[in-house]
Protein backbone atom coordinates (compact mmCIF):
# COMPACT_ATOMS: atom_id res chain seq x y z
CA UNK A 1 0.00 0.00 0.00
CA UNK A 2 1.05 2.91 -0.95
CA UNK A 3 1.41 6.25 1.88
CA UNK A 4 -1.98 7.94 0.55
CA UNK A 5 -4.24 4.81 0.92
CA UNK A 6 -3.06 4.43 4.24
CA UNK A 7 -3.50 8.24 5.33
CA UNK A 8 -7.56 7.92 3.62
CA UNK A 9 -7.48 4.38 5.49
CA UNK A 10 -6.50 6.31 8.72
CA UNK A 11 -8.68 9.38 8.38
CA UNK A 12 -11.57 6.94 7.56
CA UNK A 13 -11.54 4.91 10.88
CA UNK A 14 -10.62 8.23 12.83
CA UNK A 15 -13.97 9.89 11.69
CA UNK A 16 -15.93 6.20 12.01
CA UNK A 17 -14.74 6.30 15.63
CA UNK A 18 -14.96 9.69 16.47
CA UNK A 19 -18.67 9.44 15.34
CA UNK A 20 -19.39 6.38 17.11
CA UNK A 21 -17.89 7.64 20.65
CA UNK A 22 -19.16 11.09 19.93
CA UNK A 23 -22.57 9.46 19.67
CA UNK A 24 -22.27 7.42 22.55
CA UNK A 25 -21.16 10.20 24.67
CA UNK A 26 -24.09 12.29 23.61
CA UNK A 27 -26.66 9.66 24.55
CA UNK A 28 -25.04 9.54 27.91
CA UNK A 29 -24.96 12.71 28.91
CA UNK A 30 -28.49 12.90 27.40
CA UNK A 31 -29.81 10.68 30.17
CA UNK A 32 -27.75 12.09 32.69
CA UNK A 33 -29.37 15.41 31.64
CA UNK A 34 -33.07 14.05 31.74
CA UNK A 35 -32.38 12.45 35.34
CA UNK A 36 -30.79 15.21 36.64
CA UNK A 37 -34.10 17.49 35.45
CA UNK A 38 -36.47 15.21 37.12
CA UNK A 39 -34.71 14.97 40.57
CA UNK A 40 -34.52 18.49 40.22
CA UNK A 41 -38.46 18.92 39.66
CA UNK A 42 -39.29 16.27 42.19
CA UNK A 43 -37.37 18.80 44.68
CA UNK A 44 -38.78 21.95 43.84
CA UNK A 45 -42.51 19.86 44.22
CA UNK A 46 -41.15 18.67 48.01
CA UNK A 47 -39.27 22.17 48.62
CA UNK A 48 -43.03 23.37 47.50
CA UNK A 49 -44.31 22.02 50.46
CA UNK A 50 -45.94 24.72 53.06
CA UNK A 51 -47.10 24.33 56.20
CA UNK A 52 -47.81 26.96 59.63
CA UNK A 53 -48.11 26.25 62.60
CA UNK A 54 -50.88 27.15 65.54
CA UNK A 55 -50.76 27.98 68.69
CA UNK A 56 -50.17 24.66 70.90
CA UNK A 57 -47.04 24.56 68.03
CA UNK A 58 -48.55 21.56 65.99
CA UNK A 59 -49.06 21.93 62.05
CA UNK A 60 -52.53 21.22 60.91
CA UNK A 61 -52.57 22.68 57.79
CA UNK A 62 -49.46 21.52 54.79
CA UNK A 63 -50.36 22.72 51.78
CA UNK A 64 -48.48 23.09 48.14
CA UNK A 65 -47.52 19.75 47.87
CA UNK A 66 -48.16 18.35 44.30
CA UNK A 67 -49.18 14.79 44.46
CA UNK A 68 -49.93 14.86 40.78
CA UNK A 69 -46.90 16.27 39.55
CA UNK A 70 -44.70 13.50 41.81
CA UNK A 71 -46.54 10.73 39.97
CA UNK A 72 -45.76 12.38 36.87
CA UNK A 73 -42.19 12.56 37.51
CA UNK A 74 -42.16 8.56 38.94
CA UNK A 75 -43.48 7.50 35.47
CA UNK A 76 -41.00 9.62 33.58
CA UNK A 77 -38.15 7.67 35.53
CA UNK A 78 -39.64 4.61 34.75
CA UNK A 79 -39.65 5.33 31.21
CA UNK A 80 -35.99 6.34 31.47
CA UNK A 81 -35.56 3.06 32.99
CA UNK A 82 -34.13 4.63 36.78
CA UNK A 83 -37.07 1.92 38.12
CA UNK A 84 -35.25 2.29 41.65
CA UNK A 85 -35.12 5.71 42.09
CA UNK A 86 -38.83 6.01 40.73
CA UNK A 87 -39.84 3.50 43.34
CA UNK A 88 -37.93 5.88 46.05
CA UNK A 89 -40.01 8.63 44.63
CA UNK A 90 -43.45 6.33 45.07
CA UNK A 91 -42.29 5.84 48.35
CA UNK A 92 -41.53 9.00 49.55
CA UNK A 93 -44.96 10.33 47.88
CA UNK A 94 -46.83 7.72 50.35
CA UNK A 95 -44.65 9.05 52.96
CA UNK A 96 -45.77 12.86 52.63
CA UNK A 97 -49.38 11.83 52.24
CA UNK A 98 -49.55 10.26 54.91
CA UNK A 99 -48.29 12.99 56.88
CA UNK A 100 -50.52 15.13 55.29
CA UNK A 101 -53.48 13.19 56.63
CA UNK A 102 -52.48 13.02 59.67
CA UNK A 103 -51.46 16.72 59.92
CA UNK A 104 -55.52 17.13 59.04
CA UNK A 105 -57.02 14.90 61.68
CA UNK A 106 -54.43 14.86 64.62
CA UNK A 107 -51.81 17.90 63.94
CA UNK A 108 -48.06 16.85 64.07
CA UNK A 109 -45.52 18.65 66.34
CA UNK A 110 -43.65 20.98 64.14
CA UNK A 111 -40.32 19.71 65.02
CA UNK A 112 -41.84 16.54 63.74
CA UNK A 113 -42.75 18.20 60.77
CA UNK A 114 -39.10 19.79 60.07
CA UNK A 115 -37.99 16.77 60.12
CA UNK A 116 -39.96 15.05 57.74
CA UNK A 117 -39.74 17.93 54.99
CA UNK A 118 -35.91 17.99 55.41
CA UNK A 119 -35.38 14.07 55.02
CA UNK A 120 -37.37 14.27 52.19
CA UNK A 121 -35.11 17.15 50.68
CA UNK A 122 -32.58 15.09 51.62
CA UNK A 123 -33.62 11.47 49.87
CA UNK A 124 -34.55 13.51 46.59
CA UNK A 125 -31.03 15.15 47.00
CA UNK A 126 -29.01 11.82 47.38
CA UNK A 127 -31.08 9.89 44.30
CA UNK A 128 -28.55 9.02 41.69
CA UNK A 129 -29.23 6.94 38.52
CA UNK A 130 -28.25 3.57 37.51
CA UNK A 131 -24.88 3.56 35.86
CA UNK A 132 -26.12 0.27 34.14
CA UNK A 133 -28.36 2.45 32.56
CA UNK A 134 -26.36 5.33 31.89
CA UNK A 135 -24.20 3.34 30.54
CA UNK A 136 -25.92 0.76 28.40
CA UNK A 137 -25.55 1.60 24.31
CA UNK A 138 -29.55 0.23 24.69
CA UNK A 139 -32.30 2.68 25.98
CA UNK A 140 -34.07 -0.73 26.71
CA UNK A 141 -31.55 -1.65 29.36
Amino acid sequence: MDIVTEIAIGIAIGIFTGLVSGTYTGLVVARYTRFRDLRDEALRVVRGIEYCCVDDESVRTISGYNHQRMLDISSDLIAANQKKVSQNFLDLDKELLSTISRAKNNGIAFSEMKDIDKKAQKKVRKATPSRLTLLSPWPEI
